[in-house]
């Protein structure tokens, strides 16, 4: 019994072994300077600029993390005073926002909002920051 438990070990440990073995990975040396040329060129690469303008890149909005294809308007509340748009995203979140707030990740100005319809404010085509784009949503 003895003889089977010590064979049993030996292939437990070589077993242990080769499973560790396989994970151990090579890195380039930082001070070879052969090694840089590879290291470079196996980079990730960048990613191209968006033809966008950065209008209102400091501008803080609602929902900042959303994109707007993901934002789903499910009311409107108009009171003598304000008028407010209610809207969900994917993780379920109802959100509002007023008149002249921004929103999405696109950062969409919203330019008024009506019973039926809202309109927003969207550089994200425009030619200079002066004339954004408008776009009308119906309700």
């Amino acid at each position: 019994m003895k003889v089977i438990n010590k064979s049993f070990n030996r292939w437990a440990i070589l077993f242990i072994l080769f499973n560790f073995s396989e994970g151990i990975t090579f890195a380039t040396d930082p001070f070879d300077k052969t090694q840089r040329y590879l290291k470079e060129s196996m980079s990730t690469p960048q990613p191209t600029k968006k033809s966008t303008l950065s209008c209102h890149s400091t501008q803080l909005s609602i929902a900042h993390e959303t994109p707007f294809e993901q934002i789903k308007f499910i009311g409107v509340l108009i009171g003598k005073n304000s008028t407010k748009i209610f809207f969900i995203n994917n993780n379920q979140t109802v959100m509002s926002a007023n008149e002249g707030d921004f929103i999405a990740k696109e950062k969409l100005k919203i330019n008024k909002i009506e019973l039926q319809q809202i309109s927003l404010l969207s550089w994200q085509k425009a030619r200079s920051c002066q004339q954004p784009e408008p776009i009308n949503i119906k309700l």
